[in-house]
């Protein structure tokens, strides 16, 4: 996996524990994600770590050094975490602040992911 998709995949782990734990649901999400990817033996223990200490969100910004990916990175993360709560929605939003992303891509990322077929 490159470089990129790691971080991408980072970021999900981070947006899970954003409440400060992950649930039963959000690790079957995560290890269901590790199992599709090819990955390594090394990598695939390296994620699974990051379950038990995840970066922090300046962690994860800090690695974005292009607007494409911020867009990939804020879309995993929205994907990863229940958005109806309030901890998931503050952490969305501080994200889309630190990678600068404009309020319209937010609202057309959120209204793609409502559309998508993996969004329950």
């Amino acid at each position: 996996m490159d470089s990129g998709g790691l971080l991408i995949f980072r970021a999900t782990i981070a947006a899970a524990a954003s409440d400060g734990h992950l649930d039963a649901e959000e690790q079957q999400r995560v290890f269901g994600e590790v199992e599709n990817l090819e990955l390594s033996r090394d990598e695939k223990a390296m994620l699974f770590d990051e379950l038990r200490s995840p970066l922090s969100m300046s962690d994860i910004v800090a690695q974005v050094s292009e607007p494409e990916v911020a867009i990939e990175v804020y879309a995993a993360s929205l994907l990863a975490i229940d958005e109806s709560r309030s901890e998931a929605q503050a952490y969305l939003g501080s994200l889309a602040l630190a990678l600068e992303l404009p309020r319209n891509l937010v609202d057309s990322i959120h209204r793609q992911a409502a559309t998508s077929p993996d969004a329950d």
